[in-house]
């Protein structure tokens, strides 16, 4: 029985293209396993971290104020109280890492 050239180009590219397209619908289904995303330094260690803005903070407020009392120019509520502003840095690092860590 002899095919005409119609019919096989019809049943040949259909053919084709399911034998190209069928591995990569392979690939693509294994590509949508869940993505495990590592955690920064920051995300595995919040409260080394938050302790380390907040003592930071602390000093950058301290040098500030002893420059400004050198100076003789009026010091800012951070500047008076740089302990609190260390804390409350601190807290607020701690607060953001955790709550952008998924």
């Amino acid at each position: 029985m002899k095919i005409s050239g119609k019919f096989r180009m019809a049943v040949l590219i259909p053919a084709a293209a399911m034998l190209t397209v069928l591995p990569f619908a392979q690939i693509a289904a294994q590509a949508q396993a869940p993505v495990v995303h590592h955690k920064n330094f920051a995300q595995r260690h919040p409260m080394l971290t938050s302790t380390a803005a907040g003592v930071g903070t602390y000093a950058a407020l301290k040098l500030d104020a002893a420059r400004k009392k050198r100076r003789h120019q009026r010091l800012n509520f951070a500047d008076r109280h740089p302990m609190l502003m260390g804390a409350g840095a601190g807290v607020v690092t701690h607060h953001i890492i955790k709550k952008t860590t998924h």
